[in-house]
């Protein structure tokens, strides 16, 4: 981006200070430079985590898709774009708004990288760069014109003192680079420079560096051939952007066929609901493209019907006959969600043994909603950070629960497999429990950001998916949680064996976290036992207590129901003597009994699922259920229940 001469712009989006040598980066490294001026009343985008484009203009992130169309018109073989976002969700996202319109891979290698060690990757990586701007606690007009090598120990001290963050990305410092490995041909020398003081606080004054001259330095290790290389500079004009269209990518299709009133099951408890349709209506259609674009067709009927939409839905779970129809799914789910909901909600998707109950024939779905606030985590780029969800499905949705000075907020993260992040290839290792390091490596790093300041996480619920594992999964999976979390309350685990997962992935694991900012113990256990029927069934159960959503302060009540309540009634493999659904119809009741008993309240659960294993008949379990539910519940078939379990029955408030 070019600025008219004169004293720095306010932008959120771009560095303006010392960018008037920019255009020497051209002869630096011997490639063409695609500049685009700013026009002088910048218009700021729109200033939440979220662009959306209503209608062309000319704003900051505009000029930015003006100047990337205009440079794709002219090498129709670019297919990516790098950026240096480290901690910024506004620049990262829209970016990637504008990558994906232009059809381009956003790269963000910096992306929630450890400041410290990428400054001093930096550093050894010979990038010369020196600091242009200061704008912090610690930091004076003496540090402009240092190196970030002379600069490294002395942000370490601030960093340590103060929060100061030592990539400058809370707006600490602005940078240049005066050489780097990519300057093949020449480097940068600054000849006269002068200092502007913007704000002269005695704590933190604010003050910039002019450049007034500079010249071209040749590289002697490179100079032969130099004289050959183009290093034109083209400009564009910001009013262009009104000339050319909105995206390079078709138009996504309209899916939704008029249904009628058909809708899909939905159950609501307090602020929470759930919709699923494996059972009615029924859904069965001729391909894995009409059956999906059916079943969401019906979810839109249902939420509209409700006064919900689909912002509201913030967890798919989806369950495929085979994971080779996963891509024609994809398809299908990407296109509704894109054209529905700019905040998407995370997912999980497998490949399951299929249920005799289950109404369709090749994909079944699931959606957990909420009415509470939702901070949404969808990361497009790709990173050396976690894997990159390139299309409408984050990596994690936070709801919030707040009450007085306490925040509180439950994480619902996707599936994760073990993707190398940085190449986007699954992990390829005949040891299977490296893949389970690595797609937990990637969950916890997505916990980590999306739970941000709040630093006291607990896992809640931990299903993990695995295909053809030995039967010591279960008791390994729960040695590396113990490890990999500083919680003395263990999370509930699932471990269940699926036919397929997404890229022939062994392992894929999901979980529900909770994330408080206070050290308040807010995360209860309890197990209980009960004889019933000549078996034993055992439950366990998970909250968050309602107290800890309560301030000291009479104006804050503790609220009427716990923020997050599940509860898990297994029963062992050997135990399955008894008329099924007399058993499962007493296991449902014991996971209702005892919340109604923690609550005071005689709510039934927003959903219920049924994880058995092959050989039971799914039709009765389907019978105990139908004794007590008419709907709002889903049976998943599996080889194996991992942990000694046959069955095993979540409900969930």
């Amino acid at each position: 981006m070019l600025k008219k001469e004169g004293n720095e712009l306010d932008s959120w989006m771009y560095q303006t200070v010392a960018t008037d040598v920019v255009v020497a980066y051209s002869a630096c490294m011997g490639l063409p430079l695609y500049r685009l001026q700013i026009p002088d009343q910048l218009k700021i985008a729109e200033s939440g985590l979220q662009y959306n484009l209503s209608a062309p203009e000319v704003n900051e992130v505009e000029i930015l898709y003006t100047l990337l169309y205009k440079v794709k018109q002219a090498h129709p073989e670019l297919n990516a774009i790098v950026s240096g976002a480290i901690l910024s969700n506004y620049q990262r996202l829209r970016v990637e708004h504008v990558c994906s319109r232009l059809g381009l891979i956003s790269l963000s290698y910096l992306w929630e990288g450890d400041q410290e060690e990428l400054l001093e990757e930096m550093v050894d990586a010979d990038i010369n760069a020196i600091l242009v701007k200061v704008a912090s606690i610690g930091l004076h007009p003496r540090h402009l014109g240092k190196t970030i090598a002379e600069m490294l120990p002395i942000l370490k001290q601030l960093n340590t003192k103060y929060g100061v963050h030592i990539c400058g990305e809370g707006g600490e410092f602005e940078s240049l680079t005066l050489d780097c490995p990519i300057f093949r041909y020449k480097r940068l020398v600054l000849d006269e420079t002068e200092i502007v003081h913007h704000d002269q606080d005695q704590l933190a004054p604010v003050a910039y560096m002019k450049l007034v001259s500079y010249h071209l330095e040749d590289k002697e290790e490179n100079n032969s051939g130099c004289e050959n290389n183009k290093h034109e500079v083209v400009y564009v004009d910001p009013s262009y952007r009104m000339e050319i269209p909105d995206s390079l990518n078709p138009e996504i299709p309209a899916t939704e066929s008029d249904f009628g009133g058909e809708v899909l099951p939905l159950v609501q408890s307090k602020n929470m609901f759930y919709v699923c349709g494996s059972h009615t209506p029924c859904l069965k259609k001729e391909s894995v493209t009409e059956e999906t674009e059916y079943i969401l067709g019906l979810l839109l009927n249902t939420l509209n019907s409700n006064n919900l939409n689909v912002s509201n839905i913030h967890f798919v779970n989806v369950y495929l006959k085979s994971i080779s129809d996963f891509e024609t799914m994809n398809q299908s789910y990407k296109n509704f969600f894109s054209k529905h909901t700019s905040s998407s909600p995370s997912r999980a998707c497998v490949s399951s043994f299929w249920d005799a109950s289950w109404n369709s024939n090749s994909v079944v779905m699931e959606f957990f909603g909420s009415t509470r606030t939702r901070k949404n985590l969808h990361v497009q780029s790709i990173s050396r950070w976690a894997p990159a969800c390139i299309g409408p499905y984050a990596q994690g949705n936070s709801l919030s629960f707040q009450n007085g000075q306490n925040s509180h907020s439950i994480l619902h993260l996707a599936g994760q497999i073990a993707l190398q992040p940085s190449y986007m290839k699954l992990l390829e290792t005949e040891d299977p429990y490296k893949q389970l390091r690595l797609s937990l490596k990637h969950q916890l790093a997505v916990e980590k950001a999306l739970a941000a300041s709040q630093k006291v996480r607990s896992p809640l619920l931990i299903t993990i998916y695995v295909c053809g594992i030995p039967d010591d999964i279960f008791i390994k999976s729960q040695k590396m949680l113990q490890q990999s979390y500083d919680s003395e309350i263990e999370p509930l685990l699932v471990v269940i064996d699926v036919n397929g997962l997404p890229r022939d992935a062994r392992v894929e694991i999901q979980s529900i976290v909770s994330a408080c900012s206070s050290d308040t113990d807010h995360v209860k256990r309890t197990v209980t036992q009960k004889e019933a029927h000549s078996v034993t069934l055992e439950q366990e159960t998970i909250f968050i207590s309602r107290a800890v959503l309560s301030d000291s302060d009479d104006e804050y009540e503790v609220p009427e129901t716990h923020p997050f309540y599940i509860s898990q009634i297994g029963l062992k493999r050997s135990d399955v003597q008894s008329p099924l659904p007399d058993i499962i119809e007493t296991m449902f009741n014991m996971g209702v009994q005892e919340y109604q008993k923690n609550n005071q309240q005689d709510d039934l659960p927003a959903s219920v699922k049924v994880y058995y294993e092959q050989g039971l008949d799914g039709a009765k379990i389907k019978e105990g259920l139908d004794k007590v539910l008419c709907k709002g519940y889903l049976l998943v078939p599996t080889t194996k229940v991992h942990g000694d379990k046959s069955v095993l029955l979540q409900l969930q408030w």
